[in-house]
Formats: C-alpha cells, structure tokens, sequence
C-alpha cells in the first residue's frame, strides 16, 4: 500500500482517537477549553484534517522509510513519535511563552495519543 494512502487510514483512525481521547479529557476535567462550535462540525474536522495530515505524513514516511531504524509497527512508531516531539511538543513549549498553558497541554494531550495510533497504523499498513 502507497504511504499516503496508508497514511489517509492511520489519520482517520488517529482522528477518532483524537475525538475519543477530547471527550476523556473534557470528562475528567483536565481540558476546559472548549470551542464554540457544534460537536458534529469539531468530530468533522478533526477526522478530516488528520486524514489530510496523514496523507503528508505518509508520503513523508514512504520518502523517509529505509532511514527509519526498526521494522512494522516499530519503525511507524518511531517515526510518528519523532514528528510529534519535532512538531507537537515543540508548538506545546512556545505556547507556554504566551501563558497559553491549557492550549498546549491539549496539543500534548491529543498529539501523543494520535501519534502512538497514527504511527501504529502506519507501519502495520505500509509495504514497501
């Protein structure tokens, strides 16, 4: 399977990740922050937008996949982590510059949890 084809399937199951892990965090109090829109539009857009992502992300594994160390799952994963620390972690920390602590305690929150699943798929579905 292409790496952006797998990757459209790791981030539509990363983005119903992301929605489950929301509403984990929402119940237990740890996230307040709570956009004004309906909760179909926000399901919506987090599904999509980490299908497009993943399509990005992978091609990026495809281009990238004999310099990743492992093999299956673990070389997905590896990879998924590394982008989330370079991406997700590295946002998180400027935030907290801005006092935006809650915002950047969800992009860790969600970010993590998406990319473990995200990376998981990934690199069970990718066949080189």
């Amino acid at each position: 399977m292409r790496g952006d084809v797998a990757g459209v399937i790791a981030g539509v199951v990363g983005g119903v990740i992301n929605v489950v892990f929301g509403m984990i965090g929402i119940m237990i109090g740890f996230i307040q922050y709570i956009p004004d829109v309906s909760v179909i539009a926000l399901i919506s857009r987090e599904i999509i937008l980490n299908a497009i992502w993943g399509a990005i992300l992978g091609a990026l594994y495809e281009f990238f996949y004999s310099a990743i160390p492992g093999n299956g799952i673990k070389k997905g994963l590896i990879f998924s982590l590394l982008i989330f620390f370079l991406g997700g972690v590295r946002i998180a920390s400027l935030l907290q510059i801005y006092h935006m602590f809650e915002i950047g305690a969800i992009i860790i929150w969600l970010g993590f949890f998406n990319s473990v699943t995200q990376g998981v798929v990934l690199g069970a579905l990718y066949k080189k």
